[in-house]
């Protein structure tokens, strides 16, 4: 089903690529947009590596983008709520992404079932902790506030809060999430907007 808002969108692309033609003669084809692929539901972009402006350089941006990316769920077409790590694996070291993936076996920290039900997508508000650097060696702790926007008609999620404990290691000129360990959901007061 479409909505008022993506038929629009749809209705300006069209007169973009005809008003393209003819600026081209009428003949010619416009080139192609160069578009990153992003998973959606309704139109909603998930965040991904390639979608963000993470500077490899500080381990705060690693840090933070690291759990913006996790903690954006779709509950519809994710098999599980850690599916959304495998968006986060250009900031990840290569070695460390299926150590990382075994950590979230059995969804122990989550509210899954829940989401999946309501046909759930959440947005995460992340804010730095605390912080530690040690050489090569960085620890980060980042809490999301995770808005929960049910896909279910007069169905409602509370908003809930998680802690991720990320240590960040220095290959070559960037910084690279090594280990990972999320906290159990807790609840969360609304995010302030804006907070990260």
């Amino acid at each position: 089903m479409t909505t008022l808002r993506q038929r629009v969108t749809a209705g300006i692309a069209t007169i973009a690529a005809c008003a393209g033609l003819v600026a081209c003669g009428g003949n010619q084809e416009p080139e192609p947009e160069n578009k990153t692929e992003v998973s959606s539901q309704e139109g909603q972009e998930f965040p991904d590596a390639a979608t963000l402006d993470t500077d490899f350089s500080d381990p705060d941006s690693v840090a933070k983008n690291f759990v913006t990316i996790i903690e954006s769920h779709n509950a519809v077409n994710e098999s599980t709520e850690w599916a959304s790590l495998a968006r986060a694996e250009k900031l990840m070291v290569p070695s460390s992404f299926e150590a990382n993936m075994k950590i979230t076996e059995g969804d122990v920290y989550t509210d899954w079932d829940v989401w999946r039900e309501l046909k759930a997508t959440t947005r995460p508000v992340v804010k730095l902790q605390d912080s530690e650097d040690k050489g090569n060696t960085a620890i980060r702790t980042v809490t999301a506030a995770i808005n929960v926007n049910s896909g279910v008609p007069n169905q409602t999620a509370r908003s809930r809060h998680r802690e991720h404990t990320i240590t960040l290691t220095k290959q070559g000129d960037k910084w690279l999430v090594d280990t990972w360990k999320p906290s159990r959901l807790g609840d969360s007061k609304a995010p302030q907007a804006g907070e990260r």
